[in-house]
């Protein structure tokens, strides 16, 4: 398998050797065009890697052979990803060569170059999955992205720039989405594949997209995942290590701890800001002794000014000096006393595992609560917007529940209110139904459509924690 990915990737191996020995200047960036990203946010397009669902800035463009290798600047070298996949798939170039410029130790890293390369560009095209037969970045970087936690799977993604044009659909097919039977719009890599390839690839039995991936062979994976994980925790000198919860928070829930943190409307420093952020996150049991500890339960990078530019955008101002910088919340985001949701103070519900979690399942927002609160709000609004995109743009500004969260509540509410799920078959007479019965009905048509994540090891246990969960955001009505 390895022999025929080196031969499927062989021009980058060259490119990036011929790079590397000639010592070149690496070539400059560029990032997504404003149409292609705007096709992104219109198809609710999500990362290929981790599945994260790419809204305001949480994205950057990847050029999946790095450029620090001899990786060209085109769209054929180009992909969407994550902030966090993005940051944590540098680390893993990082921790295998150091730093750059590479072409100092190429002699010796030269190795780990083409595994790396390899690995880089299998997982974008086949998915995370594929990277399996690199065990070494592999490794690195489920560790790093994932603490070792077995990573969701994106259900619709763009692959490279040059497979997709602006306004076509998710197009990229990832082996366990559900999507890898359909038809390709076009081969990807952007070329025919010739009578010789052909040959060639039945001679030696290579198929490209299907990856041998067996429940015999995952659990083995998974259990060596496990002695990794264990074998680190053992290890005082990794400062990697982690001693909290594997199950990632949505990185837009950081925003409503920051707003309430600044929620008297005055500035702070960035270094009492992240005091605070270490603090809140023990009280909400997370056992973390720094701000980067508390950001990678995010999935996000270090680095705190980074991390509240990225999941807050222009709903914070920064100002300050360059040694001293402060931040505050813009008029948009201070708090209003006479608001009518303030979930932000109350204590937070438990977090179930696909039921209320960020990574995968039915993502309910956290606290039911909000989801009684996103049901109020909707009532009272709905009629004002034509469609559910404009809908779902002005919860948005609400700040009731993260933003990667208000598509899949208001899809759930006009589920609730509808038979045919329509938003535009909603009548006056849907929004005067009792609040209580409406969350029944969503909460019925869940059951209805039966739990078919595979991944819930007990269904039975799952249904009852789903049932306390609208429960509680019934008697948060009253």
């Amino acid at each position: 398998m390895r022999s025929d990915l080196e031969k499927r990737y062989s021009q980058s191996l060259k490119r990036a050797d011929a790079f590397l020995q000639s010592k070149k200047s690496i070539v400059k960036g560029t990032s997504i065009t404003n149409t292609r990203e705007l096709c992104l946010l219109r198809n609710d397009a999500e990362c290929p890697i981790c599945g994260l669902r790419f809204s305001g800035k949480n994205h950057n463009t990847e050029h999946i052979h790095p450029r620090a290798l001899g990786g060209l600047n085109n769209d054929d070298n180009k992909i969407q990803l994550c902030t966090a996949c993005n940051h944590d798939r540098n680390l893993t170039m990082q921790s295998m060569l150091g730093n750059p410029p590479y072409f100092k130790n190429y002699a010796k890293i030269k190795p780990d170059v083409i595994e790396f390369i390899l690995w880089a560009e299998v997982t974008v095209d086949d998915g995370l999955e594929a990277g399996k037969l690199f065990q070494r970045p592999h490794q690195l970087f489920i560790e790093a992205r994932f603490a070792n936690d077995v990573p969701p799977i994106s259900q619709q993604a763009y692959g490279r720039f040059s497979s997709w044009s602006n306004d076509d659909p998710p197009n990229l097919r990832i082996r366990g989405s559900g999507k890898e039977n359909q038809q390709p719009k076009e081969i990807r890599r952007g070329r025919k594949i010739g009578l010789i390839e052909r040959f060639f690839d039945k001679l030696f039995g290579y198929q490209p997209q299907m990856i041998d991936s067996t429940p015999v062979l995952e659990s083995e994976v998974l259990e060596r995942d496990s002695k990794l994980q264990n074998s680190t925790k053992q290890n005082p000198e990794n400062d990697e290590v982690d001693n909290f919860s594997n199950e990632n928070l949505d990185p837009n829930q950081l925003a409503n701890i920051i707003s309430r943190l600044l929620g008297d409307g005055k500035k702070k420093t960035l270094g009492k800001i992240a005091q605070e952020l270490v603090v809140e996150m023990r009280k909400m049991g997370y056992d973390v002794e720094n701000v980067t500890q508390a950001l990678k339960i995010f999935g996000l990078p270090r680095g705190i000014k980074k991390a509240i530019i990225n999941t807050m955008g222009d709903e914070v101002v920064l100002g300050g000096t360059k040694t001293s910088p402060n931040i505050s919340l813009s008029n948009r985001w201070k708090v209003d006393e006479d608001a009518p949701f303030e979930s932000v103070n109350q204590q937070d519900y438990p977090l179930m595992t696909h039921l209320n979690s960020a990574v995968r399942g039915l993502k309910l927002p956290r606290n039911p609560w909000d989801l009684a609160a996103s049901l109020k709000w909707f009532v009272s609004n709905s009629q004002k917007f034509e469609n559910l995109t404009d809908c779902d743009l002005a919860l948005k500004q609400t700040g009731i529940i993260p933003k990667s969260r208000t598509r899949n509540v208001l899809v759930r509410i006009v589920r609730g209110l509808t038979n045919d799920g329509d938003y535009k078959s909603i009548t006056e007479e849907n929004l005067r139904e009792d609040l209580g019965c409406i969350i029944d009905n969503i909460l019925n048509v869940i059951l209805e459509q039966g739990i078919k994540m595979d991944y819930i090891e007990n269904k039975e246990q799952f249904i009852v924690e789903l049932k306390k969960y609208f429960q509680s955001a019934k008697d948060s009505i009253n």
